[in-house]
């Protein structure tokens, strides 16, 4: 494997460094292993389980045709122990080590005890788990030696009956312990009882859906010496000393890490050298009295030196507070780059919270629990600058039920007050991007808003995680303006609102949904943003939007032109679950009832086709000449008279009289079939290939003809892989910037784009290049797939536009950086992921021709640097096979260090020395 380092260099951190870097993946439950027996504690038939005493001799073990001893096979071999029907206790014999691979419980409640402390249960094979087929099966383990091997999970629907690692249990072995959630709805716990000072396995906690993974280690050493790590919206509960000394190089302690929605809770204890890493969408949580006895670092302290517990937060970490206080961690620094999370409701008119320039707090949070938070009262003073304009509300839900989780701002007639000591600042609202889409919502439900004071604008989700923004107050929005970026999800609920402008980026959402009010938003200017589609849903119908009769939802924008929608990426959809969309509609807009469903003037035959039509066609059609209109939805095949493929052309976003539209929109609709064999001219206008979820659907979208055009193109597909978009055409020559904004689209035959396009990739789409192409520059956070055989040629710059997360090149193709190229990087120093940001190029052949260069944008959070620095950041990983090799590396101009390339072996180090001065870049 090869691997890209970038290097700067503090002894103090190097126990840092080194803990992530053997931090070993999660362990994926797995089906069972070898043979299956079940336990049966009396040996006779029926197999019926309960208590009794686990050797090697006694014949208590069904095979499914008779009744055998435990074969205590180990390795590939080693088997599943199946305990079914009467709980009991089983006992492991005095000096019997039970080899297993996997047990799985189909009643909760067992409990495996060691006769004495020299029983010992012996986890043997790869993908070891404990686990069962109902809710809360849960088992409890005590005086006994359990061996962890290479690894144990212990996975449950249901914590319920939780798993107990009681009294009397000693850990053994360098396997880490891990406890995930299986899927289902209730969850999943894992209580440590006693001291595992001398296992050095570590643990994690993993949810992957729903409710909580929680492990609770209870006393002092119970997390043992290794690494601890909780992500994925769970929770390690501990105490302090709750991980015991020793597991890190210098001595101390091997730390324990909160990521991407996972929370660390402190419980209780003396406070002592413990060691927190609180990652990017990570959260420390607890009382203020425990949160001000941890201290805030850049780096750890060499042990034994630290007095106390100390933490490292990357940015758009949080500490979340479980009491109505503003007193939290200790020298959280004036950064403004943390999050301040609410652990519970505040409603004190008395709570004052300063946050942006000169403090901590780049905003607030609520951690990623599965339950609802509100700031009902209080004051939220914010101090504006040149360098902070913009403040951020996370709301981390979970997906149980419809409602995501919420972060309540208000309630009533309360509403926290948000002012500006200061300047305004712009607002953000983000949530947690979770299997396969957002969750958490952020509701103003105030019906006496106190915002305008101290935001200058909404900002709703983007690229890095999207979000959701619900009113369901009139005047909600307080008259704030509102941007709907990439990702993000406003909402108008069952009253009405006004923003003084609206404004929309990416992919974007707003939903207008009366449940027996008039639901109505005005704003007073209306304005799309770079390469942008607005979907504005109404209940379960596009007829819903603009309906004449009360209650109806209606979208009004001061002095908007009577007539169809033409010079907007504005169209209707309805509401699918989390978010989905499905059957698009082109929009007209009325001055009494706002915009609505277009009254379509073909419906029919597209060759009645003529310039500023709006067309719906639903069944197939025939094109005999070339055709022009200003947009099409489709739910069928449109195929070319005598069969061939570029014989017509379809000229979209067309004006009546010959005007060009700003936009060009092919909308499909959910139908049998979606292809196009025409040519597809998009003029100069930008593009919009819609093909997005739906009701019945039995194909992809087939684009056979060649797409032509002068202003990009859009693409928003399903993120199904069963349902791609396919650009088959042989002579497209489009110019300009292409965007897939979401779901999965193929470039699958013909010439590709235009040379030197800029292709961007947001965060939910993925683009497959089944042909060779060459590109100017790749940008946006979503995954690129070359197909084995081809070649993908980056002309300009290869962009990792995430300090937290991959650009991810897949595939088993070949991509070449060009001569003179740049792959650039933004750098979180604070980031305990110190693998990420990265370029992950799997199995991707590389070429790095003469000239291409690193160029690191910008270096974050590192307030002083020291004059020796020693810490590596992985930019680019590497699997496949590489020739060449980069002339160099560019550095922000207020990053002072000699630096080179070094080549270590497989390793291309990018190292740097002699480093002075005072570093802090905000994004």
């Amino acid at each position: 494997m090869k691997t890209w380092v970038f290097c700067i260099v503090s002894h103090c951190e190097r126990v840092l460094f080194l803990m992530l870097f053997v931090c070993p993946a999660l362990l994926a439950p797995v089906g069972l292993k070898a043979a299956t027996y079940q336990w049966d504690a009396d040996g006779t038939a029926p197999v019926n389980g309960g208590s009794g005493i686990w050797d090697g001799s006694s014949a208590r073990w069904y095979d499914g045709a008779g009744y055998v001893a435990w074969p205590n096979d180990t390795g590939a071999a080693a088997d599943t122990a199946r305990f079914d029907s009467s709980t009991g206790t089983v006992t492991i014999a005095p000096g019997f080590t039970a080899c297993v691979n996997s047990i799985y419980l189909t009643v909760p409640g067992y409990c495996f005890v060691g006769a004495d402390s020299s029983s010992a249960l012996a986890f043997s094979g790869a993908g070891c788990i404990v686990t069962g087929s109902v809710f809360d099966a849960g088992a409890s383990f005590s005086n006994m030696i359990i061996d962890t091997g290479s690894g144990v999970s212990f996975g449950q629907n249901g914590a319920g009956t939780p798993f107990v690692f009681a009294s009397g249990l000693t850990l053994t072995g360098t396997g880490r312990v891990n406890l995930v959630f299986m899927g289902g709805t209730y969850g999943a716990a894992l209580y440590v009882k006693g001291p595992q000072s001398n296992f050095s396995g570590g643990f994690s906690a993993f949810n992957s859906s729903r409710r909580s993974a929680d492990i609770y280690a209870e006393a002092a050493g119970s997390l043992g010496k290794g690494l601890a790590s909780v992500s994925g919206q769970a929770r390690i509960c501990c105490t302090f000393g709750a991980q015991a000394e020793g597991g890190a190089a210098d001595g101390g302690r091997a730390g324990v890490i909160a990521r991407n929605g996972g929370i660390v809770e402190l419980t209780g204890g003396t406070p002592t050298r413990d060691r927190f890493i609180i990652d990017v969408l990570g959260s420390l949580r607890g009382n203020a009295a425990r949160l001000s006895q941890v201290t805030r670092v850049s780096g750890f302290t060499p042990h034994p030196a630290a007095s106390g517990p100390e933490a490292v937060f990357a940015r758009w970490a949080s500490v979340s507070h479980t009491d109505v206080s503003a007193t939290s961690i200790a020298s959280g620094g004036s950064a403004a780059d943390i999050l301040f999370g609410l652990g519970a409701s505040f409603n004190s008119a008395a709570f004052t919270l300063n946050i942006g320039e000169g403090t901590p707090w780049l905003g607030l949070a609520k951690d990623c629990q599965d339950v609802d938070t509100r700031l009902q009262k209080g004051t939220v003073a914010i101090a504006g600058s040149g360098t902070f304009t913009q403040m951020v509300i996370r709301s981390a839900g979970q997906p149980y039920g419809a409602t995501h989780n919420i972060f309540y701002l208000g309630s009533g007639a309360d509403c926290p007050v948000f002012t500006a000591l200061t300047s305004k600042v712009e607002c953000r609202i983000v949530g947690t991007y979770h299997n396969g889409y957002d969750t958490g919502e952020v509701r103003l439900d105030s019906s006496a808003p106190a915002f305008r004071c101290g935001i200058s604008r909404w900002i709703v989700g983007g690229d890095e995680a999207g979000g959701r923004l619900v009113t369901q107050r009139s005047g909600g929005f307080d008259g704030i303006p509102l941007l709907i970026d990439h990702n993000g999800y406003a909402q108008q609920y069952n009253s009405s609102s006004e923003v003084t402008g609206l404004s929309y980026r990416g992919a974007a959402v707003l939903s207008l949904d009366e449940n027996g009010a008039d639901t109505v938003l005005t704003a007073h200017s209306l304005a799309g943003l770079e390469h942008s589609v607005l979907f504005v849903a109404a209940g379960n119908s596009n007829a819903n939007l603009g309906r004449v009769t009360s209650p109806w939802e209606r979208l009004y924008v001061s002095s908007y032109p009577s007539g169809h929608v033409t010079n907007h990426a504005v169209f209707a959809a309805q509401n699918g679950p989390n978010g989905t969309l499905s059957r698009p509609d082109l929009l007209d807009y009325d001055a009494a009832t706002g915009f609505r469903m277009a009254a379509y003037d073909e419906t029919i035959n597209i060759n009645n086709l003529t310039e500023g039509m709006f067309a719906k066609f639903l069944t197939a059609q025939t094109v005999t000449a070339d055709r022009a209109c200003f947009g099409l939805v489709v739910g069928n095949a449109i195929t070319c008279q005598g069969g061939g493929t570029d014989t017509y052309t379809l000229r979209l976003g067309r004006l009546a009289g010959g005007g060009q539209a700003p936009v060009a929109p092919f909308l499909c609709y959910e139908g049998a079939a979606h292809s196009c064999r025409p040519k597809i001219d998009f003029g100069n206008a930008e593009g919009i290939v819609y093909f997005r979820y739906g009701g019945t659907w039995s194909s992809d979208l087939d684009l056979y003809g060649s797409i032509q055009g002068g202003n990009g193109m859009c693409l928003w597909g399903v993120e199904d892989a069963n349902k791609w978009i396919y650009i088959r055409g042989a002579n497209n020559a489009v110019t300009g910037r292409i965007t897939v904004l979401q779901g999965y689209v193929e470039i699958t035959s013909g010439n590709g784009f235009m040379p030197d396009n800029d292709v961007e990739v947001k965060r939910g789409g993925l683009l497959r290049l089944n042909v060779s192409d060459a590109w100017g520059r790749l940008v946006g956070l979503g995954p690129v797939e070359i197909a084995a055989g081809q070649t993908l040629t980056i002309n300009q710059e290869l962009s990792v536009d995430s300090c937290w997360k991959p650009r991810v090149i897949q595939g088993s193709g070949n991509l070449t950086i060009g001569s003179g190229a740049r792959v650039t990087f933004d750098v979180d120093m604070a980031s305990a992921q110190k693998d990420v940001p990265r370029l992950d190029m799997s199995t991707v052949s590389l070429t790095v021709q003469s000239g291409a260069r690193i160029r690191i944008r910008s270096v974050a959070n590192r307030a002083v640097l020291p004059s020796t620095y020693d810490e590596s950041f992985v930019l680019i990983r590497h699997n496949g096979a590489l020739s060449g090799a980069f002339a160099g590396v560019d550095m922000p101009s207020d990053f002072s260090a000699s630096r080179e390339i070094k080549y270590d072996g497989t390793d291309i180090i990018v190292r740097f020395t002699s480093i002075r001065g005072t570093i802090f870049v905000v994004r």
